[in-house]
């Protein structure tokens, strides 16, 4: 009987695992056909939630041209998955949305006959606002001559509006007046992440750090950017120095749990989460849900059946409440847990 319980146990867990944390397989690799065989243009690709490489749900995906028309909209499948085919020549951009999520974008160029295009998208939440106010200042922005904070004040507004290509042109010509302008460097570095540019936002993050270490946002946003790409060693170097100049900020631990979970600390990960949790009501529920996914590395399943009941309790409409409650009734069936007759899971 014991034997039987490890095994069942053995199997629930690799679910789990999968469920919560595995990154989609790879797309299958297919034989090149010659062009003639494929006169329309074809785009597919993933959807993955933030550096856990959870798989997507509620995503929107839409194809336009580069002159902003729509071309095709698409929520992606159970597993995360999109395509669009018969697509006509021309440059396009891929916009992924979600709620709670930056969006993504990323420009195609299916100006050949045939082309297709892969598109492999991590959408990253959204900052939390919740940073000390001392990061909304710079010591910059009193520096910076007139000519760079118009041009930075267009920017924002281009932000705002998600005239991205915009937002960026003003951001650039803001640097190029004042190249130690700490808050133009992460503000484009942002509108790069948005567009999907990652890799570039990397160098304005740093320049920010360099011209005002004490600038807060660059630190947190630099964290994000290193955790997205799995430089997950690199990324707490960065969060732990900001941690160090805000210790009373949430969301600096939040996001330095992350990157301890992607390095498999799963005590510390554990750690970062419950010191996040300690401020108190700005704190999102998913902290409950990211607790869980601890848990279930560390096979303790009561403590994660435990947070997913609290996260439930917290946001029963939320997004991850289906697959936890699917999770939940995986360990019932399992008989790792037991359920609480005053939590059923159809709250």
């Amino acid at each position: 009987m014991e034997s039987e319980r490890t095994s069942s146990a053995g199997v629930v867990l690799a679910l789990l695992c999968l469920a919560l944390a595995s990154a989609p397989s790879a797309p299958a690799q297919t034989p090149k056909s010659p062009a003639r065989d494929y006169p329309q243009g074809e785009v597919r690709g993933t959807v993955r939630m933030d550096s856990a490489a959870r798989p997507a749900t509620s995503v929107t995906v839409t194809i336009e041209t580069d002159q902003g028309e729509v071309v095709d909209q698409q929520p992606v499948s159970t597993d995360g998955r999109f395509r669009f085919d018969n697509l006509p020549k021309g440059n396009f951009v891929l916009i992924a949305t979600a709620a709670g999520y930056l969006p993504f974008r990323q420009t195609l160029d299916l100006t050949i006959s045939g082309a297709r295009a892969y598109v492999d998208v991590t959408l990253e939440p959204a900052g939390p606002a919740a940073l000390p106010t001392a990061s909304r200042f710079s010591r910059t922005d009193a520096l910076a001559p007139g000519k760079a904070r118009k041009e930075w004040e267009k920017g924002t507004h281009a932000l705002a509006s998600r005239k991205l290509d915009e937002a960026q042109t003003h951001f650039e010509r803001a640097i190029a007046a004042y190249p130690c302008y700490a808050r133009a460097h992460t503000d484009l570095a942002l509108t790069l992440m948005q567009k999907g540019q990652w890799p570039r936002a990397e160098a304005p993050l740093k320049k920010s750090i360099e011209c005002d270490p004490d600038y807060l946002g660059a630190y947190f946003h630099l964290g994000r950017l290193l955790n997205a790409q799995q430089r997950f060693t690199e990324s707490r170097r960065v969060l732990a120095e900001g941690v160090r100049r805000a210790p009373s900020s949430w969301s600096f631990y939040f996001v330095l749990a992350q990157a301890d979970f992607g390095l498999k600390d799963y005590p510390n990960a554990e750690q970062e989460y419950r010191r996040a949790q300690s401020f108190g009501v700005a704190v999102p529920s998913v902290i409950h849900e990211r607790l869980a996914e601890v848990y279930l590395k560390e096979t303790e399943y009561n403590k994660a059946y435990a947070e997913m009941q609290a996260y439930l309790t917290e946001d029963p409409e939320g997004r991850y409440a289906a697959d936890t409650r699917t999770l939940m009734q995986q360990l019932q069936s399992a008989g790792l847990v037991h359920a609480s007759p005053a939590q059923p899971l159809s709250q």
